[in-house]
């Protein structure tokens, strides 16, 4: 049977270990607290408490499965330097292939039709890291990688109506991308 770990069970993770666990799979979890490690075992996740700006927080018996999916969005500027610690690790486990959500945000405010190959307007600090990332994992020939890059997620918690709310638009009449959390998770 796989063994799938989550690194990062938050607002997508957490819904996508329950639906992974419904399936029949094997899943490993983690979060930042010990309180919502708690949470993530009552639901039947092998839960762990990890923090990449502690790498030795990043244990062999979470990375002891045969993928593992990164749902953790940037949080720091140092974002792509704690991935150049987790990937040594990474290598060093079970790991067959890694599937990392990313996000539209590396397109810029490019319009029309775009492909990987076109520059894109100048790009925020935290979008770079993303890019970074990215990087790291896809030419790394230790394990395969998938990048699943969202944007506008909504669901619950989460309604573009209350997002927007008391907020000016700068361009009122522009197109948005908008994916449900059940359409991420299927």
């Amino acid at each position: 049977m796989t063994k799938i770990a989550i690194l990062g069970c938050g607002w997508l993770g957490f819904p996508l270990a329950t639906h992974l666990l419904e399936s029949g799979y094997n899943v490993l979890g983690s979060s930042t607290s010990s309180v919502k490690e708690r949470t993530l075992a009552t639901s039947g996740i092998l839960a762990f408490t990890i923090d990449l700006e502690n790498p030795k927080s990043l244990t062999k018996d979470f990375l002891n499965v045969d993928e593992l999916i990164i749902t953790i969005p940037p949080k720091s500027k140092n974002y792509a330097e704690l991935f150049k610690q987790v990937i040594p690790k990474i290598e060093a486990s079970t790991i067959k292939r890694v599937i990392y959500t990313s996000s539209i945000s590396v397109y810029g405010n490019t319009k029309g039709i775009v492909t990987e190959k076109m520059k894109t307007s100048p790009l925020r600090d935290s979008v770079q890291e993303i890019i970074a990332v990215e990087q790291l994992l896809l030419n790394n020939s230790n394990f395969s990688t998938t990048i699943v890059r969202l944007g506008g997620l909504i669901g619950p918690n989460r309604h573009p109506a209350y997002h927007l709310s008391n907020k000016v638009l700068k361009s009122p009449n522009e197109l948005i991308n908008l994916i449900h959390l059940d359409d991420c998770i299927t």
